[in-house]
C-alpha cells in the first residue's frame, strides 16, 4: 500500500538504497503504424509491466529492452501490415511491497480533482 512514508520518499526522489533486487513497474507507449499507407491519426497503446532490478537506472535499461522486444506486427483483415512501435518509456517506478502476491499494488498515481460539492469527504 502506498503510505505517507512512501509518498515522502517519492517527493524527495529517494529510491531503493540497497543492492537487493526490487520490483519496478514500467509504463510504455506504443503506436500502431500502418506500413502500407501514411496516416495522421494512429491508435496508441499503453502497457504496464514489471521488471526486477537493483536500481532505477538498471530498471530503465531492462525496461527499454523488454519494451522493444514487445514490438510486433501483423497482417490486418482489410489488407496491409500494422506494426506496433515503441514510442517511449513513460514511467519507471519502484514498487513498495516487499513481495509480489495477491493484492500487491503494481500501479499507482497521485492526482487532484475538484469535487462538484464541497461537503463530500
Amino acid at each position: 500500500m502506498l503510505t505517507t512514508n512512501h509518498i515522502l520518499k517519492i517527493a524527495k526522489g529517494e529510491t531503493n538504497t540497497t543492492s537487493a533486487s526490487v520490483w519496478f513497474w514500467v509504463s510504455a507507449n506504443y503506436k500502431a503504424v500502418h506500413m502500407d499507407r501514411s496516416r495522421r491519426r494512429h491508435l496508441w497503446q499503453q502497457i504496464v509491466f514489471l521488471v526486477q532490478a537493483t536500481s532505477e537506472a538498471e530498471a530503465r535499461t531492462k525496461a527499454h529492452g523488454i519494451a522493444t522486444d514487445k514490438e510486433h506486427e501483423y497482417e490486418v483483415a482489410s489488407g496491409g501490415t500494422v506494426r506496433w512501435i515503441l514510442q517511449h518509456i513513460e514511467k519507471v517506478e519502484e514498487l513498495f511491497d516487499s513481495t509480489i502476491k495477491d493484492g500487491s499494488e503494481v500501479y499507482w498515481r497521485l492526482y487532484e480533482r475538484v469535487d462538484p460539492k464541497t461537503d463530500r469527504i
